[in-house]
């Protein structure tokens, strides 16, 4: 199956001699995920954010028990970090993987009966068999 690609267009108006015209033009490419841990998730609380945890939760590899993908939020970078996959009740090892995105989400698409992750707008995340690694 093929990852599809998110396409989010904004376009600033100017009104001049009874038209309408296009000054600006602004195209936010990425993957379109399934569901998705984004940064902004985080400013939708009022109070502290530091060592605030969020995740979602979904099956990655179908088995029926949902896995988890959690970050925590870096204020000073509007960037997720401390981020974790916990596949099958067991915590992968991503972090250097990972780094510091402003978002993770799950495609559509599978590598090995599993779903690919993506990473910030574009980057994938794909199961070798053992645990997710760029490609």
């Amino acid at each position: 199956m093929a990852t599809q690609l998110y396409v989010k267009t904004k376009k600033g108006y100017i009104y001049e001699n009874n038209n309408f015209k296009t000054i600006k033009f602004i195209s936010d490419d990425k993957l379109n995920a399934i569901i998705e841990l984004k940064s902004e998730d985080f400013l939708t609380y009022e109070d502290d954010t530091f060592d605030k945890k969020l995740s979602i939760k979904y099956d990655l590899d179908n088995n029926g028990i949902e896995d988890e993908i959690s970050g925590k939020y870096w204020e000073r970078w509007g960037s997720l970090f401390d981020c974790t996959v916990i596949l099958n009740h067991k915590e992968l090892e991503l972090e250097d993987v990972i780094g510091a995105p402003k978002r993770i989400g799950v495609l559509e698409s599978k590598t090995n009966d599993v779903h690919d992750l993506v990473i910030g707008c574009d980057e994938i995340l794909k199961w070798n068999g053992y645990t997710y690694e760029k490609k």
